[in-house]
């Protein structure tokens, strides 16, 4: 298990910052997905060795705009932040209305996100904000149904509203009063612009069964023609690796596997059932928490220190870290 723990803390490769490409005459049938040179990438690289890291040369990705627009093609970014700036200044629109961006597709399409990982052949679609709207509701139990997530620059947006919860009973009276895809603006007069999700997560959390609720929300701008996605992305193209996006850059690694991605799903459900708001980002981060914990004790303390906030007990903790055997066992099984 030690030797597992090891590969699972190798160094990736860093990315090399490019310069925006544009081409105005190209449009969303025309032209690459993106500009990659593999030949270019160094070899023999030692992820063993932290002091020789290895830099990826220049590679672009196809974007446009959801609601219709030319493609151009971006690059020179290494967070979430620096693509949203870069596609402002592509489009000349204000990087603050650029609410999330979806891959392969610009219908508002959460199971298409894009997130803390974007594979080399995505297509990106920008979504910009439309109109504000607002619904009001009474907090009649803990758990809500809702799903929440944040596109990494200061937008929180409702990703799911589940079948069972409040706001569920809430859309059978206020029908699409509640969209996924709708940018949570302000709960209760207080503004969640320039906010990560966990902060909309604790504020309803601690919000007493009874409160009174209103949410003002902002919808995607709708496209000329909604719901034809007039590109897709190619596919085949460098396996499965994906760039993600970490605190400290970008790296180059590979995509979830089935067996990681049930093991954030049964994290996602035990958030939810402690919180009463399922979150996927948080399932995610204790899930790489976990893979840094070469024991149970290991992974108990990190917890502690990252996510304190929410004041996890241990028989939280415990379902967590039963989670990640599960995925354990079943790696295991899969070598074996």
């Amino acid at each position: 298990m030690n030797n597992a723990a090891n590969r699972r803390r190798r160094r990736r490769p860093t990315l090399e910052a490019f310069s925006i490409q544009m081409d105005p005459d190209q449009s969303s049938a025309a032209g690459s997905l993106y500009e990659y040179n593999p030949a270019m990438v160094t070899n023999g690289t030692s992820y063993e060795n932290g002091a020789a890291e290895a830099r990826v040369q220049p590679f672009s990705f196809a974007c446009e705009l959801a609601q219709g627009s030319n493609q151009v093609r971006i690059s020179g970014f290494a967070n979430i932040p620096e693509l949203y700036q870069r596609i402002a200044e592509s489009f000349s629109i204000p990087a603050s209305q650029i609410m999330y961006c979806t891959l392969d597709t610009p219908q508002v399409d959460m199971s298409k996100l894009l997130g803390n990982q974007l594979a080399f052949n995505h297509v990106i679609y920008a979504h910009t904000r439309g109109q504000t709207k607002e619904v009001r509701f009474v907090k009649s139990a803990e758990t809500l149904g809702l799903t929440v997530s944040d596109n990494k620059a200061g937008g929180v947006f409702v990703k799911r509203v589940s079948p069972n919860g409040v706001l569920a009973k809430v859309l059978e009276q206020q029908t699409n009063s509640i969209c996924a895809g709708d940018l949570i603006e302000c709960i209760n007069g207080r503004s969640f612009i320039n906010s990560r999700h966990m902060d909309v997560v604790k504020y309803l959390k601690e919000l007493p069964v009874s409160s009174k609720i209103v949410l003002r929300l902002i919808s995607p701008e709708k496209g000329v023609l909604p719901g034809i996605s007039k590109r897709q992305k190619r596919t085949g193209a460098f396996g499965k690796q994906t760039i993600r996006f970490t605190a400290t850059g970008a790296e180059v690694m590979d995509a979830l596997n089935q067996d990681q991605t049930l093991a954030l799903r049964r994290l996602a459900d035990t958030v939810e059932d402690f919180i009463g708001i399922a979150d996927e980002e948080l399932a995610q981060s204790i899930f790489d928490l976990e893979c840094r914990s070469a024991s149970k004790e290991d992974f108990f303390e990190l917890l502690k220190r990252h996510h304190s906030e929410f004041n996890f007990p241990p028989r939280i903790a415990e379902k967590f870290w039963m989670a990640y055997q599960y995925y354990l066992d079943a790696l295991n099984d899969f070598k074996g």
